[in-house]
């Protein structure tokens, strides 16, 4: 569970607390039901309860991620330990408080993890961060248009380390074992000093700052680089029927979620 997350959701604690009432009873249904469709659609409704309260589809899905990420890592003994960002700890507290309440839980004599916030990097796009801009945060499951729309918009300012969106992608997804090479190929007229394979992030940041990579070369070769591991993503969620099917769904959800409405006027 130490990875990096967006911003965007954690610190709310009033709102957590609102879309843990809406959701819980159903989560507790599902629990005591045997039939995966009448589950769905149970989950189905609670989500349109909640998008009908003013919540994002992306809060809705953030929130069942993290109490399954907390079960996932249920352990036998007590003493277990969940690292996740600051932003997020409200989040994975509720999720762990979730599992201590749960007599099934209990029952199979597992333990809740305990759970310490750290400090994490940003990957939003946008400086300053606006939680509301739809092209402000890359998805697991956005298409190739998507990256290239969202990367081409994203914040980039020339010799700027400490807020430059498309260095912290490169430093944190590109370069490690995200991607296939484990490096970064920037593209340049033989007259800007010609194309460039960077392995190592602290170089990269130098050469970024002391202007020796322009923007204008950087971010297309960030947005080829982050779809290409997006590509993986997609490939295994398509070859896996559950997942594809799950990525369906999500998809209504959030299309739903866009209009603004959730479930209103649909009723009855």
């Amino acid at each position: 569970m130490d990875t990096v997350c967006a911003d965007g959701f954690g610190g709310r604690r009033g709102k957590d607390t609102q879309l843990e009432n809406l959701l819980k009873g159903a989560v507790e249904k599902c629990e005591s039901l045997q039939d995966a469709g009448e589950c769905l659609t149970t989950m189905r409704r609670a989500f349109d309860a909640a998008l009908d309260q003013g919540f994002m589809a992306s809060h809705v899905l953030a929130f069942l991620m993290h109490i399954a990420d907390v079960l996932s890592l249920a352990c036998t003994t007590a003493g277990g330990i969940i690292s996740c960002p600051k932003q997020q700890e409200s989040l994975q507290l509720l999720a762990a408080q979730y599992m201590k309440d749960q007599p099934a839980v209990q029952a199979a004599g597992l333990y809740a993890p305990e759970v310490k916030g750290r400090p994490s990097r940003s990957l939003h796009l946008k400086h300053p961060i606006d939680v509301h801009d739809p092209d402000a945060e890359l998805m697991l499951l956005d298409s190739s248009a998507d990256v290239q729309r969202k990367i081409k918009r994203a914040f980039c300012e020339p010799g700027n380390v400490d807020n430059c969106p498309p260095l912290e992608l490169a430093q944190v997804v590109i370069l490690p074992a995200w991607s296939t090479n484990k490096q970064l190929q920037v593209k340049r007229r033989a007259d800007d000093g010609g194309d460039l394979q960077l392995t190592d992030a602290e170089e990269l940041k130098e050469l970024y700052r002391s202007g020796g990579l322009h923007p204008g070369d950087f971010k297309p070769a960030v947005r080829d680089a982050v779809d290409e591991v997006l590509k993986k993503v997609r490939a295994a969620i398509t070859a896996d029927k559950t997942l594809a099917n799950a990525e369906k769904e999500l998809q209504k959800v959030s299309k739903r979620s866009a209009k603004g409405g959730g479930a209103k006027g649909k009723k009855g």
